[in-house]
């Protein structure tokens, strides 16, 4: 990821616990800085979060946009 002149990276791993128990590390940062150990279900709740979010953002600049080029 990059923003600027910043530059963030963003791994993901999927994990096994047991036989059946499957969970997916994230980790943030060039030394892994952050790390989260996330269910399958946390993941998906995670993964919709930031989905609603930037979906969000997308329109309210869209939107913006729109009255910028309308003045």
């Amino acid at each position: 990821m990059k923003q600027g002149d910043l530059i963030t990276n963003i791994a993901i791993t999927l994990q096994h616990h047991e036989e059946d128990s499957a969970y997916l590390t994230l980790s943030v940062g060039e030394h892994q800085n952050a790390m989260l150990h996330l269910s399958l279900q946390e993941a998906r709740k995670l993964a919709s979060n930031i989905i609603q979010h930037v979906h969000l953002a997308e329109v309210r600049n869209s939107l913006k946009r729109a009255a910028l080029k309308a003045v």
